[in-house]
């Protein structure tokens, strides 16, 4: 019965995290003036420092909708059948989500993630690392045969907005 109303909830949740997400990524120009921006002691504006705590809260508002949506598979499969109003209390949590958007999941993941990740804080970075440089170069490796096809057609473009001013 609540699952029309669960998959609008999943949805919007969705939309307003990408929404969300965008315009703490887009780039806002700041007003060009004649004095310098005032930078703190790491070097960072105002502007900086308001980003990188935006993009930091989306990534936490991102890190608890993908466990959310893998716990709550694993807890459809299995726990669903045992607890009553168990469709009720996921829809509850969902909005509580959307509703307390930052503040939430950022209580979540400084209450619950943090302290599950950080006794392993040391042996995951060096193996987050070596497996970015692997896709790195795997990816390097992937796109070389590309490479001629790209520049040949770069030239072409090229020639033809040359030929053909817009």
């Amino acid at each position: 019965m609540l699952a029309p109303l669960l998959l609008f909830i999943r949805i919007y949740a969705l939309f307003d995290i990408s929404f969300s997400s965008f315009k703490a990524i887009k780039s806002s120009r700041l007003r060009s003036s004649s004095k310098q921006p005032a930078v703190d002691r790491n070097g960072l504006t105002k502007f900086e420092k308001i980003r990188r705590r935006k993009l930091k809260e989306q990534v936490m508002a991102w890190l608890v909708w993908v466990v959310l949506l893998r716990a709550e598979g694993w807890a459809d499969r299995t726990i669903a059948f045992f607890i009553p109003f168990y469709d009720e209390i996921k829809a509850m949590v969902m909005l509580f989500l959307i509703v307390f958007k930052i503040s939430s999941s950022e209580m979540i993941f400084q209450n619950l993630f943090r302290p599950l990740v950080s006794p392993y804080e040391a042996i995951l970075d060096p193996i987050i690392y070596h497996f970015q440089t692997i896709i790195h170069v795997i990816v390097l490796i992937l796109s070389y045969p590309f490479a001629p096809l790209t520049r040949w057609y770069y030239r072409k473009v090229g020639r033809l907005a040359v030929s053909h001013p817009a």
